[in-house]
Formats: structure tokens, sequence, C-alpha cells
């Protein structure tokens, strides 16, 4: 072959090897600049300092009071959770944490700062929900608006911004969009375990649904720290046996404490945590939850759709807002369905007559089946007296 031949193949191949050599680099620029765009940013990063700030006590021990967290840890080991957005997912992964956090017994600061607009609607909000949070925590509004504190430099397009830190710095920051306990939670434990010096890695599924808290229901204090016994490991079967005389004795006149033990076994009946829970244990939980537990059975011909959408609108963490926005959907469901009108009627009639009527949802949903309660079951009478009517016409 000539000469010509062999050069124009050596100007190809050299041209190739550069252009791959090209694509390759802005592919690997590309995919830094991704990842670059892709962190989120939100509060001091690692290594810089926690400044002091100050936010108002929403309710307990210090409500009304001002709280400073930076100078309550004294630079000894702290987490810092500003929630930005009020979601279910956020409220979720910040409850595990401050779990795991209160089973340190005093080897952090820890405490939830919220960031509002409102800080009024905020506090009336927070009173609603107090028992949803783990008991003893510090929470707060903070003085400085949606923004947060001017020196930490909050995002506020993020719904969570933790600050784990040590000696008066952070030693780690998320900022989280879209919180996911399985995702988000076990790095964060490690990195809370990680500020205090612990050896043990925190098992994620041990502070779900944890200090007696699960769905709504929360155990009396007294009596989830008996109940608690059941879970510890290699608990013996005398051990077992002097708890559950203890809970006995503890709930015998209180018929209260009896259905909430018994929604507690239920709901704990469903979960992994009884894998590796003790025989006796699990044995004693199927007990309570056949004794005390709801005896009704969901109806046959139940509306699914109905169902959900009721299970919406009796959330307690709901604003009015959303009480409002579930209410005209359901109630443009049920105009299209007389079934549904049929079941609404009969649910909020049996819920507003009840002396139950505060357990479900806020202040506003509560108006809302009080209404229903009247409206649709004024309009099946109404419709009954109509069809017994053109029955005697006939």
């Amino acid at each position: 072959m000539s000469l010509k031949f062999w050069m124009s193949l050596s100007l190809v191949l050299v041209i190739g090897v550069g252009l791959s050599s090209t694509l390759a680099a802005q592919e690997s620029d590309s995919k830094k600049q991704e990842e670059t765009e892709e962190k989120v940013y939100s509060g001091p990063q690692v290594g810089e300092k926690l400044p002091g700030f100050t936010m108002k006590g929403a309710f307990g021990d210090s409500e009304g009071k001002e709280i400073d967290l930076v100078k309550s840890a004294d630079g000894k080991p702290m987490v810092i959770i500003f929630v930005h957005q009020r979601t279910r997912p956020a409220f979720a992964l910040t409850n595990v944490l401050l779990n795991y956090c209160n089973d340190q017994k005093g080897k952090l600061t820890r405490g939830v700062c919220f960031l509002t607009a409102d800080p009024t609607e905020t506090q009336t909000w927070l009173s609603r929900i107090k028992n949803y949070f783990p008991r003893g925590v510090p929470i707060g509004i903070s003085h400085d608006g949606a923004e947060g504190p001017g020196a930490y430099g909050l995002n506020r397009n993020v719904s969570l911004t933790v600050l784990v830190g040590n000696k008066g710095k952070t030693t780690a920051n998320f900022a989280l969009v879209q919180p996911s306990i399985q995702a988000d939670g076990p790095k964060m434990l490690k990195a809370i375990a990680a500020a205090i010096g612990a050896k043990k890695e925190p098992d994620l599924n041990k502070y779900l649904a944890r200090r007696g808290g699960i769905r709504g229901v929360r155990l009396p204090r007294e009596l989830g720290k008996l109940v608690r016994q059941l879970y510890e490991k290699d608990v013996s079967q005398e051990k077992i046996d002097e708890t559950v005389k203890a809970v006995e004795a503890m709930i015998k006149d209180k018929r209260n404490w009896q259905n909430l033990l018994g929604r507690f076994a239920q709901f704990q009946l469903q979960g992994d945590r009884m894998k590796s829970i003790a025989k006796g244990s699990k044995a004693q939980l199927e007990k309570w939850a056949r004794q005390y537990g709801p005896k009704n059975r969901p109806r046959r011909n139940a509306d699914a759709k109905l169902t959900g959408m009721l299970r919406s609108l009796i959330q307690k963490t709901n604003s009015d807002e959303q009480v409002d926005k579930i209410a005209k959907s359901i109630e443009e469901y049920v105009a299209k369905n007389q079934k549904a009108k049929s079941e609404i009627a009969r649910i909020s009639k049996t819920i507003a007559g009840s002396d139950r009527l505060t357990n479900y949802g806020t202040a506003r949903c509560q108006e809302v089946l009080k209404k229903w309660a009247k409206k649709y079951n004024n309009q099946q009478e109404t419709d009954k007296q109509d069809k017994e009517k053109d029955k005697q016409d006939k």
C-alpha cells in the first residue's frame, strides 16, 4: 500500500483517539457538573462554626421561653433540626432522629426549630400535635421568619436541614429536599453516633415508632415504660410475667388506657420488630390485641377510595387549608356516588354523635364532620320521605 494511505490512516487514528479523549473528558466534566448541581446546600458546612441563635419555646416546660441550643450544648455534641416544610416524611424522619438522641441519656443536646412566616399560626398548629414528638425535646419557632437565623445561611427550598455538631463546629450537614427514613435515616444516625463517640452503629428499625407513639397512638409515659420491657433482648419469661402483672394492675380501672394498649399491640404485631422479640412477649401482645383491641372490622362493601380520603382528612398534622381541600374532594366524590354518600352520612353521624369526636383530626376537621352529619343525614331522611311519597302515589 502507498505511503499516502498509511499517512491518512495514521491521521484518522490520531484524530479518533483525540476525539475519544475529549469526549471522555467532557463526559467526566458533565458528570461532575451534574453532581455539583444536585448537591443542595443549607446551613454551616462541615468544619464551620455553629453560631448561637434563639428560638421561642412552643410547648412544655420551655413554652414561651427563649431557647439557645448552641449555648445549652456548651461545646458538647448536638443535633439541630430546622423544619422548613411541614410534611409527613419530614416529621417521620425527625422523630427517628429524636428517638435515638433521647436514648443517649444526656450525651448530646438536641432540638427542633420551625421556620415560618406566620409564628402565630404555627404555634396554634404545634399545640395541636405536641404529643407527636418524643417527650423532653426542646421544640421552638424561629424569630427570623421562613429564612431562619441569618448567620446560618439556610435554604428555604429544602424540607429539612439537620446539623450535627461537636466542639462548636459542624461535623455533619444534611439538607433534604425529599426526606426519606430508609434512604437518609441510617447515614444521619451514623453521623450522630460518631459525634458522641458511640462505637456501635445505630439500628434504624429500633427507633421507628418509638416511645409508645404509633400512628397517633401514644401510650402514657408510665405505661409505655413498662411495655417497652417486653422488647428487651433475652428477656426471661419470669420478667415477662412480672411486667404483664404490673401492666394489668395499671390499666385495671382505666378503659381508655386499655383501648390504647389494644391498638398499640395490634399495630406492633404487623411490624418487622416481631422477628426479634421474645416468644413470650409476642404471645402477650397477641393476647392484648384480642382483649383490648378494636373489635370492629371494615365493612365488606366499604368504599376503598372514600376510606382513603377520610384517613387523609383526620390526620392531626393537617393545616386548615389541607382539611378544606380534602373535604372538598370528598364532597365532590359523594355527590356522584349514592353509596358513598350513605357511607359518609353513617360515618359522620357516628363520630359526631360520640364523645370521641376530638380524637379525629384537627378542630377544622371536627367542624367538617359535624356539618356532614347534619347535611347528609338530613338529605337521606328527605330522600327516604320522597321515596315513600312516590310509593304511596303509585
